[in-house]
């Protein structure tokens, strides 16, 4: 399987174990996962494959609720959205990279960053402010702990949230999800005062520690390439994001397009 492939599978894997309520799967042809996220509002789609050509699950996108927005991933970058009032309100290119465990540079960690899975209901909603407070995701619950973590996410199997102190203080948290064959990393973050310490670093060490045996891939910001590459990390794709906001989805028009490989 393709590295781009093992990513997406990971990526659809991690937002069916985000449970009902949280992450509700509705049907879809084959090649896409689509996800209703009722707390965040919007309706998630991933493409699991190259090969692929848009039919009428588009049609039920746009007759959904207006009240939510939906967000576009294709891990393999082939889809660029078209005209007709559709282009989307955001749109983002950034690095599938991966590597297997055991080819993982290890530079060591700093001995003054401790991390450790998430245990509790507390532990969580410190994980989900630093994730809120130093990734760029939308935190869709102010004020209210959970909207982007749920509660009952370090009770699915395969799925751990992990935290990281420096000097004893809050300064990183991640998540990771095993599927059984690869293990994805998300929303990897270090809070600014703590960039360039060895957070990152540390976060990287320990889930690719706690993962023999598996692919480790993952979506990279800018600012994360380089501490991926310097692990030995190596890009498999360019993913595009695209972000359809309520108000423009009925205008969208679907991408006509058959995609080809990568």
């Amino acid at each position: 399987m393709l590295g781009t492939e093992l990513y997406a599978d990971n990526a659809v894997h991690l937002w069916r174990s985000m449970g009902p309520g949280d992450s509700d799967e509705l049907d879809a042809p084959p090649g896409v996962a689509i996800f209703r996220l009722p707390v965040r509002r919007t309706i998630k789609v991933v493409v699991r494959r190259a090969m692929w050509e848009a039919g009428d699950w588009w049609e039920r996108l746009l007759a959904a609720p207006d009240r939510e927005a939906v967000l576009l991933e294709d891990p393999f970058g082939a889809l660029r959205p078209n005209g007709n009032g559709g282009a989307p309100d955001a749109f983002q290119n950034m690095p599938v990279m991966g590597a297997r465990a055991e080819d993982v540079i290890d530079h060591g960690s700093s001995p003054l960053v401790r991390v450790e899975p998430v245990r509790d209901a507390e532990e969580l909603t410190g994980a989900e402010r630093i994730i809120i407070d130093g990734f760029p995701v939308r935190d869709p619950t102010p004020g209210r702990p959970g909207g982007h973590l749920p509660p009952k996410l370090i009770e699915r199997p395969g799925l751990r949230v992990w935290s990281a102190h420096r000097d004893g203080r809050p300064a990183g948290a991640c998540v990771s999800c095993d599927d059984g064959v690869a293990v994805g990393i998300y929303w990897l973050t270090t809070l600014p005062e703590y960039r360039s310490t060895g957070v990152g670093r540390a976060l990287m060490n320990a889930v690719v520690g706690a993962s023999p045996g598996r692919e480790i891939v993952l979506t990279a910001t800018d600012a994360g390439v380089p501490l991926y590459r310097s692990l030995g990390f190596t890009e498999f794709s360019v993913a595009a994001w695209s972000t359809w906001e309520p108000r423009q989805r009925r205008a969208a028009a679907p991408p006509h397009r058959r995609l080809g490989t990568d």
